[in-house]
Order: C-alpha cells, then structure tokens, then sequence
C-alpha cells in the first residue's frame, strides 16, 4: 500500500476516534452517537422507523435498536409499532429530547466548526469528495463480502 494511502486511513481514523472522544464530552447525559441520533429524530418529528434512522446514520439496524432502547430508557424516544407494517419499529423524539436539544445542539454544531476551522471552502468540497468516494468503496466491499 502507498505511504499517502496508509496516512489517508491512519487519519479517517484518527478523526473518527477523536470526534468520538471530543463529542462524548458534550454531554454527561448522551454518547456522541446518541446526540446524533437525536439530530435525525428531532429533524424527523414524524418519527422514523428503525431501518430509516440506520439508513440515515449509516449504521447497522442493531445498533441503532440498543441506542433506541438506551434512550427510551432515558425518556427521550418513544416508540411503537408502524400502522401499516405491525413488524416494523417507529421511534420519534420526546418532548424530553426536543428540550434537551433546544439547550444542547449548539455544542455539537460547536464541535463541528471547531473542527473545520481555517478549513477552506474548496479544501472542504474536496475532503467531501474523497470522504464520499471512500464510503461508496467501502460499501460496495461490505456488499460484495456479506454475499
């Protein structure tokens, strides 16, 4: 593997690992990814069901049920069956986690534009282009190798 392609990795997950650590620190009562899903919840307030949330935050349906059962647990998603599919989970945002995020968001958007800061506008269409590029390979490998 070529030196630049093994420092692209080694940083994807070096930002992977210290957006992680920086976010879990927002907030003693939320995990970073629980703060996130938040975000697409309070968004949604329609509610969505489990595999549309999984979709939305690019992560596997199980996880995305723990997260879900930790936050009910806390009172800020509530959940029930689909009207049209009785298999099927809907979760929505609480009154609870609509109140959390109106006090909380600006802490994560924080996080992102401490992140990005200096970051020019083209160096950042860029970056997006690559990151995009990486996930499209990624995902065709998973594709190809769960068949």
């Amino acid at each position: 593997m070529q030196t630049e392609q093994m420092r692209l990795f080694k940083s994807i997950f070096q930002v992977s690992n210290l957006m992680h650590a920086a976010g879990d620190r927002l907030s003693a009562e939320l995990t970073f990814k629980q703060w996130f899903l938040l975000l697409v919840l309070c968004r949604n307030p329609q509610g969505l069901s489990v595999n549309e949330v999984a979709q939305k935050l690019a992560v596997k349906r199980q996880s995305v049920k723990k997260m879900i059962a930790i936050l009910e647990n806390k009172g800020y998603v509530a959940t029930t069956k689909a009207e049209n599919d009785g298999r099927a989970l809907c979760v929505a945002a609480t009154d609870k986690a609509l109140a959390f995020w109106r006090g909380h968001k600006e802490l994560g958007f924080g996080l992102m534009q401490q992140a990005l800061a200096g970051i020019e506008e083209d160096k950042l269409d860029v970056a997006q282009q690559v990151l995009q590029a990486v996930v499209a390979n990624l995902a065709r490998a998973v594709v190809k190798n769960s068949e």
